[in-house]
Parts: C-alpha cells; sequence; structure tokens
C-alpha cells in the first residue's frame, strides 16, 4: 500500500532527477508528518489535485506521483499545478501497518480516517452540520474508523492545511483524487460554477466515467464541496475504478491509463479557458 515511506521515496526521486518539479509542506498531520504539495508548471492559471484523503484509497497517491513522473513537460505549458499526493499520512501508515491504530476501529485493514479517528472528507465546511446529521442516523456519533466528520469545520490540521493553500493560491480549477466507483462528481448543493459545462463536455467525449452527483453521506462536507461553495470555481472529485477498497494492485494498469485522460483533459480545458 501506498503510504508515507513510499511518498518520501518519490520525492526524494523529484529532488534528484525531476529539477522541473519543486515541493514544499503545507503543513502536518495529527502526528505531526508533513503533508506536501508538489509543484509543475509556471503559467498563470492554477490547479489544485489532492489524493490521499481516505487511508484506503492511496492507490490515488500513487497514480498522482506517477502522473507527475510520466507526463510530458508540455502539458503544463500555461498552468501551474499544485498536487497533494497523501493529505493523511497517518491515515495510511494506521491502514499499512506502520503505526499502531487508535483504539476506536474494530479492524485496522477498514481505516479510513486521520489518525483522530477523522474523515477527513467530512471535514470541510460545506453543509457540515447536514453530513454530520446524516451520518449520526448511521450510529456514527464520534471518531470512528470511517464517516465521522469531526465536532466542527476545519477541526483537523489535515484539512486546514488545505484551506491555508487555497487562501494563498488562487486555483482556477480543483480536484479531489478518491475511488472507487467510476464516476466524477461537478457540483455541489445544486451550485455548477462558470465553466464547469466545458468541462463536461469534454469529459464526455474523453471517459467512460459517468458523471454524477454523490447522494446520502457523501452529498455534503467534502473538499469538492468547500471549493465550489467558497470559491465558485470549477470543483471535482474523481472515483476512480471499480471494487472494493483499497483496490488491488492488478489494477493500477487500467486506473492510470483512465485517470490520466481524466486529468490530461481537464487541464487542457483549464489551459484553453
Amino acid at each position: 500500500m501506498y503510504a508515507y515511506h513510499e511518498l518520501i521515496y518519490d520525492l526524494i526521486r523529484i529532488d534528484v532527477f525531476q529539477k522541473e518539479m519543486s515541493f514544499f509542506s503545507i503543513g502536518n498531520s495529527v502526528l505531526g508528518q508533513n503533508i506536501f504539495c508538489v509543484t509543475v508548471g509556471t503559467g498563470p492559471k492554477n490547479a489544485l489535485i489532492v489524493a490521499g484523503h481516505h487511508s484506503l484509497e492511496t492507490m490515488m497517491s500513487r497514480f498522482l506521483m506517477e502522473y507527475l513522473f510520466r507526463s510530458k513537460k508540455e502539458l503544463f505549458e500555461g498552468i501551474t499545478l499544485y498536487a497533494v499526493p497523501l493529505l493523511n499520512p497517518d491515515g495510511a501508515d494506521i491502514a499499512s501497518g506502520r503505526i499502531k491504530q487508535p483504539d476506536f476501529s474494530k479492524d485496522q485493514s477498514l481505516w479510513q480516517a486521520n489518525y483522530r479517528g477523522v474523515d477527513l472528507n467530512h471535514n470541510y465546511d460545506a453543509g457540515f452540520y447536514l453530513a454530520k446529521k446524516a451520518v449520526e442516523q448511521e450510529g456514527i456519533y464520534g471518531p470512528n474508523y470511517t464517516k465521522y466528520g469531526g465536532e466542527a469545520p476545519f477541526s483537523e490540521p489535515e484539512t486546514r492545511a488545505i484551506k491555508k493553500l487555497c487562501k494563498k493560491i488562487p486555483f482556477d480549477l480543483a480536484i479531489a483524487l478518491h475511488s472507487q466507483g467510476e464516476e466524477i462528481y461537478y457540483e455541489y448543493d445544486g451550485i455548477i460554477p462558470q465553466g464547469t459545462q466545458k468541462y463536461l463536455e469534454n469529459l464526455k467525449e474523453t471517459t467512460h466515467y459517468k458523471i454524477a452527483a454523490p447522494t446520502g453521506t457523501a452529498s455534503h462536507a467534502g473538499m469538492k464541496d468547500w471549493f465550489i461553495k467558497e470559491y465558485g470555481k470549477p470543483g471535482f472529485t474523481i472515483e476512480a475504478g471499480l471494487g472494493k477498497n483499497p483496490l488491488p494492485n492488478t489494477l493500477f494498469p487500467n486506473l492510470y491509463r483512465d485517470c490520466k485522460k481524466i486529468v490530461d483533459c481537464m487541464l487542457e480545458t483549464l489551459k484553453a479557458q
């Protein structure tokens, strides 16, 4: 499983071999591990891609780093890409067995949350209390391996790091990478930012992934939801692959192929606007 150790190895590869890229820390996790952001390109339009909210979905962290390594420099002409490959390093290390889980999970292999038992993609300020109520209806009232969104929006250092980054950089596009479902979400609570339709038109010609709207507990408090609500710019969630998280490594070649087409399409659409 891709976790903090693997990320550090990839950052060393960037430092030694990829001089067109750079990286910096945007904050720290609950356990003090760095949350890194990789940048590439020098264009005036800014895109944000975040992976690793959920610790069973770090195949998307692996995808994002491989995407950075394999993509041609020409793709990033006219844009600057900010890529946060592993927002939840503590959770990834729990799920991979490298650190001991807190006491409130029955099964370490199911761990999705951060070290405090907060699901980071339920911790954003976009219908937070609606999401909290929906999760409570499923019997989740406190720290848990999944879905518990915390006591208040941005209660967690990991999501605060994203908030701080978005305040610093005027992003024109935000993408959250998750698995699984082969779906792309594009709106929040009926809000469809200007420019979104062009992305959708291009995506429909590019991918077999379904353009959809999330339901149930996934309808509020996610990163994409907050970005759309807060900034009124296009935001998307990509639910990659099919199966049960964590997806098996045998699916990575197909997942990489599909997601590369999608992300390429989104960045090219941004450049054309």
